[in-house]
């Protein structure tokens, strides 16, 4: 190994360059790929051993939602905005 960094260590800037490129297409290829796989099991309904949460994107949505909701009680210029009452800390 350290025989191989001495030899890129060597190398023009340009191949180095293009080492490190594609050295991070397959690094993240490889992800990509792990990630495909196991994919299929969350939508099988395959039994996990991890404890189940909502992911972070149905609490983003449910955040989200929460802030353009239309029942909330108009104001006179119109807006949704509401009031916030704040209590000083005692």
């Amino acid at each position: 190994m350290e025989q191989f960094v001495h030899n890129l260590r060597r190398k023009p800037e340009h191949i180095r360059q293009r080492i490190l490129i594609l050295t991070m297409v397959v690094l993240m290829a490889l992800v990509l790929v792990l990630w495909f796989a196991t994919l299929g099991n969350r939508f099988a309904g395959g039994k996990s051993t991890a404890r189940s949460s909502a992911s972070p994107f149905s609490m983003l949505k449910s955040a989200v939602s929460g802030i353009f909701q239309k029942d909330a009680t108009p104001v006179p210029d119109g807006s949704y905005n509401q009031p916030v009452e704040i209590t000083p800390i005692q």
